[in-house]
């Protein structure tokens, strides 16, 4: 994705919801995707699948998968692309399948879409997929309904259907949002193991610092639309650049910190429809300069593979 700029015509005006984002994603690599609510990470990946509504307008950018530029394919060319390169695991199974129809139905549909097989054999493969990703009685589990099902095998069920034609891409959106704590380290441990097996490019969003570290090689952070910085992992956690993501790491609860109040960020997050000049963060920022109301920073690299939006990197001092 590079530069990709997009808004939302609404009854309030316009809302001007990603600002040039660019990143990467590698073969067999695991992104992670972080920010508050509302910051634009799923609009991102809903930008992938082209799932975008009506009101919806690219203004900048372009997404390219395997060298092919996703924005001016056809409808009918990103329908035979969805769910067998790209799929997407979305962040609640039970609002994500259709509850008239029964998982097995769903799921044999999927394959005989985009592949020239029959029911039975859909079937036997849906079962199989049910069998790897831990879903007891796989085959009482195909005649189920939705509703019959935990949230957690719900969320199973959706892994299956998103693997069911071999994608190359996984888009996880928040996966383990719809299910209990006990339930979200199975998910994930699930989730990376199938990636490891299949050799999938996962793009996993969320708001879970602590998943990323598990999970993720590398992450972006964004902030109100706008990807304030890119990096490996490790760097991130250990030397964060970005003052929003400086103030974003101290907010997490640290056991050696017991008994003192929780770190935070002053302000509030700014509409989208009329959002700040210049750098989105500056108005929240501890070191904003009055050049940051005015300049609109660039992702530049600070050091092999860590790139920063701010224009403390870039020489300005005023």
């Amino acid at each position: 994705m590079r530069d990709l700029s997009l808004e939302f015509e609404t009854e309030f005006g316009t809302a001007k919801v990603l600002d040039r984002v660019t990143f990467t994603i590698g073969e067999g690599e695991v992104f992670g995707l972080v920010g508050e609510t509302g910051c634009g990470k799923t609009v991102t990946a809903l930008t992938v699948l082209r799932l975008l509504p009506s009101n919806a307008k690219i203004t900048t950018g372009n997404v390219k998968f395997l060298g092919e530029e996703l924005l001016s394919k056809t409808d009918a060319e990103m329908e035979r692309l969805r769910g067998t390169k790209i799929s997407m695991v979305f962040q609640d199974p039970a609002t994500s399948l259709n509850p008239v129809f029964s998982v097995g139905e769903q799921i044999t549909r999927v394959v005989r879409t985009h592949e020239d097989v029959d029911k039975r054999a859909a079937e036997t493969r849906a079962v199989e997929l049910f069998k790897r990703v831990g879903l007891p009685d796989p085959e009482t589990v195909l005649r189920s309904y939705p509703h019959e099902l935990s949230g957690g095998m719900q969320q199973r069920v959706m892994i299956s259907m998103a693997l069911a034609c071999r994608p190359k891409l996984l888009i996880a959106d928040e996966p383990t949002t719809a299910v209990d704590v006990t339930i979200q380290a199975q998910i994930l441990d699930l989730l990376m193991e199938l990636q490891r097996e299949f050799r999938l490019s996962v793009l996993l969003i969320t708001h879970n610092l602590g998943i990323v570290a598990e999970t993720c090689q590398r992450v972006g952070v964004m902030y109100a639309g706008a990807l304030g910085e890119v990096a490996p992992t490790k760097d991130l956690f250990r030397e964060p650049l970005h003052p929003y993501t400086q103030r974003l790491l101290k907010s997490l609860p640290r056991p050696d910190a017991r008994g003192q109040p929780l770190a935070s960020i002053p302000g509030s997050v700014p509409s989208l429809i009329d959002p700040p000049t210049g750098c989105r963060y500056h108005p929240r920022c501890e070191f904003a300069m009055k050049s940051c109301s005015t300049r609109r920073p660039a992702l530049l690299e600070h050091s092999p593979g860590h790139r920063v939006a701010c224009l403390l990197y870039e020489g300005v001092t005023e």
